[in-house]
C-alpha cells in the first residue's frame, strides 16, 4: 500500500463524523452523540484556538468549519474553508464557503498597524491625504489619493467588488469605521 493511499485510508469520512458528532447548521454547533473520555454525549465539542474552533476526532484535530463541510456535503473541501463574515469560530453553514488561499485572503482583517481600519488605504504622510490600492494578478493597482479616509475607503471598497466579486469584504464591516474616522 503506498503513502496516498495509506493516508486517505485513514482519514475521516462524513459516516464516521456522523457517527461521533451531530452539527446544527443553523448554529454551527457540533455536538458530542458519545459519551467517552473527554467527551460527554450532548455537549458542545471542540475548543477555541487562534480564534477557530478545532474538534479532535479519532487522536486527530480538525477545525470546524472543515468538519461542517464534510458533514454537509460528504467531502473535503478542495481548499480551504472562507468564513463569509470574518469571525473565524462562526461555522454556521450559511457562513461558510471553499475557497482558493487567495481568496480567502481577500478579506481578511487589516493589520494592527493599519491606521485606516481597511487593508489597502494609508495614510500619505508627505502631503496628509489617503492613498487607496489593490493587489490583482500580482500587481498592485494605485487606486489614487484622497483628500478624506472615508473617499479612499469608498475606492478601495468598489475596487474590491469589480476585482474580488463575492469574496470583497461586506461594505457593512467598514460602514461604522468610515463615520468614526472620516477625516
Amino acid at each position: 500500500m503506498n503513502v496516498l493511499s495509506l493516508t486517505k485510508a485513514r482519514q475521516l469520512t462524513q459516516e464516521r463524523l456522523k457517527q461521533v458528532l451531530h452539527y446544527d447548521p443553523k448554529t454551527g454547533i457540533f455536538k458530542w452523540k458519545l459519551t467517552r473520555p473527554g467527551c460527554v454525549a450532548g455537549r458542545s465539542a471542540g475548543t477555541i484556538t487562534n480564534g477557530y474552533r478545532q474538534i479532535e476526532i479519532d487522536y486527530k484535530l480538525f477545525r470546524a468549519g472543515r468538519l461542517a463541510w464534510l458533514y454537509m456535503t460528504g467531502e473535503w473541501p478542495e481548499c480551504v474553508i472562507d468564513h463569509i463574515n470574518g469571525v473565524r469560530n462562526d461555522d454556521r453553514w450559511q457562513n461558510l464557503r471553499s475557497a482558493s488561499y487567495q481568496e480567502n485572503a481577500r478579506n481578511r482583517k487589516p493589520c494592527r498597524r493599519n491606521s485606516s481600519g481597511k487593508v489597502g488605504v494609508h495614510k500619505s504622510y508627505k502631503k496628509g491625504w489617503w492613498g487607496a490600492g489593490i493587489g490583482v494578478n500580482d500587481r498592485y493597482v494605485n487606486l489614487g489619493h484622497y483628500k478624506r479616509k472615508a473617499d479612499a475607503i469608498a475606492a478601495r471598497l468598489k475596487a474590491e467588488k469589480q476585482f474580488f466579486g463575492k469574496f470583497a469584504k461586506p461594505v457593512s464591516a467598514y460602514n461604522s469605521k468610515v463615520k468614526a474616522g472620516a477625516s
